[in-house]
């Protein structure tokens, strides 16, 4: 064979060098050359006639693949939890209870300015879009469930549960299956515009977390639905407060990556700058929209005010003077506390008891992960911690190599007291109307607030607590099927 040098050009599989290819080209299977190829073009779709795009369309074919490619475990969680609610309050659903004010807005419908003189400038945006301000007995509580399940199940994804039908459907019907809703099943008029902000939020922060970059259209989107929440029932800031600090709380305890010179002979604890660097890259933005989201629905309200279409002598709208700061954060510390024991309308002890086992078991999972050593390496940990899903590949290479024991490491102690302290920010998250309102009577346990605060923080332990043991089963399952030396080494 001859030797190729610097001056001979490889050879082509047709025997034909590259300089060669230009003059004689190789013929097509057509018999074309490449040159002829653009004299007969092919049709395309563009140019077919609208009755044979027509008789080409595959509807059933579309909906297949929709279906297919549906993410299952959030559209079941969804279906789940609308069609308990509806048959649970079946029969406040059929009799159709009225409130104080629903007689008249029954007989001559809800404008859409009806709750400027409080400041609540987007209340009925919701129904007057769906239902032209009527108040329809059946749908009226349909479209409020919707709403309100659609958010729950929102809810799942942006805290990152595991990804599995059976997770994300007890989560939701945990979270959702709660006597709070019967604080407003008795305010007809309020079903739709109330049960629904829950969508907003949580639809305003997945956004959010998903700006990596400064992005103008994902920054507008996240801050007007923001506005559009406040302003049409401001208690929802509880939510907002909840929903954020939950998932701060949960990237600082199953998602920040474990030090990279981390081995298993010399664990490294994860420092508390390598927390704080990782927190602020991925929730800056979440952050700066949801105060650009709070600053314009201040703004609102100034210029509601200065027309007098708001009252701003009305409770709703009376914020707590910087100098009683302290004072309310007492008042707020102690309760705390108290609203896990406090029984109110529709809420009795035995609920309370069920609930704050729950919320026992949240904060044992919590401190069992700040205090205990864990591993994260494994792809299927990680997955089950945060959500995510492993390839096929990675899991089989995580499976052939499950001798390698993963990098265990722990929380350094600075990095333990601020996660203890972001631990603590989330009993305090249901209670920021209570700090920020003078009125004690409307805000201080309320279930009508707590359905904005304290529901979802029984929704945070009970997540918390299904977060923490999918992380540590795939850690359990590997310690069965590794070699004996390397269970003992783990072990001690």
């Amino acid at each position: 064979m001859k030797k190729m040098t610097e001056k001979t050009a490889p050879v082509s599989p047709a025997g034909l060098s590259p300089a060669n290819l230009t003059h004689t080209p190789v013929p097509s299977p057509a018999g074309l050359s490449p040159a002829n190829l653009p004299h007969t073009p092919e049709p395309s779709p563009a140019g077919h006639t609208l009755y044979e795009r027509l008789r080409d369309f595959d509807l059933p074919g579309i909906v297949v693949r929709r279906l297919q490619q549906a993410d299952r475990p959030f559209w079941l969680a969804f279906a789940a939890v609308f069609l308990a609610l509806n048959l649970i309050f079946l029969f406040h659903g059929a009799h159709f209870m009225f409130g104080d004010h629903d007689w008249k807005y029954l007989k001559h419908g809800i404008s859409l300015g009806a709750g400027l003189f409080e400041g609540r400038f987007s209340q009925f945006v919701p129904v007057t879009l769906l239902s032209r301000g009527e108040i329809l007995p059946v749908i009226n509580n349909a479209f409020g469930f919707a709403g309100f399940a659609l958010g729950v199940a929102m809810l799942a994804r942006y805290w990152r549960l595991p990804h599995t039908k059976t997770a994300c459907v007890l989560f939701a019907l945990f979270a959702a299956l709660t006597p709070y809703v019967l604080s407003f099943m008795y305010f007809a008029f309020l079903v739709i515009p109330v049960l629904g902000w829950n969508m907003f939020v949580i639809g305003s922060l997945l956004i959010s977390e998903k700006e990596e970059r400064f992005s103008l259209r994902r920054t507008v989107s996240a801050a007007v639905l923001t506005t559009l929440a406040l302003g049409g029932y401001p208690p929802v800031i509880n939510l907002i407060a909840v929903a954020f600090s939950v998932r701060l709380l949960f990237a600082a305890l199953f998602e920040i990556p474990s030090p990279a010179a981390a081995t298993p002979d010399s664990p490294i604890p994860l420092s508390l700058p390598a927390v704080l660097k990782t927190l602020c890259r991925r929730f800056r933005w979440t952050a700066f929209n949801l105060v650009l989201g709070a600053a314009c629905y201040k703004l609102c309200l100034w210029a509601l005010t200065r027309t007098g279409a708001a009252n701003a002598s009305y409770y709703n709208l009376q914020t707590t003077p910087l100098a009683e700061w302290g004072a309310k954060f007492l008042l707020v510390s102690r309760d705390a506390l108290l609203q896990f024991s406090a029984t109110l309308p529709f809420i009795p002890a035995a609920y309370k008891a069920a609930a704050g086992i729950v919320v026992l078991a949240g904060i044992a999972a919590a401190l069992l992960r700040i205090f205990a050593p864990f591993r994260t390496n494994a792809p299927a940990a990680l997955s089950a911690a945060s959500g995510a899903t492993v390839s096929a590949s990675v899991a089989d290479t995580a499976a052939a190599n499950s001798d390698t024991p993963d990098m265990p490491y722990s929380f350094s102690a600075g990095a333990k007291i601020f996660v203890i302290m972001l631990l603590a920010a989330v009993f305090y998250a249901p209670l920021v109307t209570l700090f920020i309102s003078t009125s004690l009577a409307e805000t201080e346990f309320s279930p009508r607030i707590d359905f904005f605060g304290l529901m979802y923080l029984y929704a945070a332990m009970f997540a918390l607590t299904l977060k923490n043991a999918a992380s540590a089963a795939p850690v359990a399952l590997s310690l069965i099927h590794i070699s004996e030396p390397t269970r003992l080494q783990l072990i001690s």
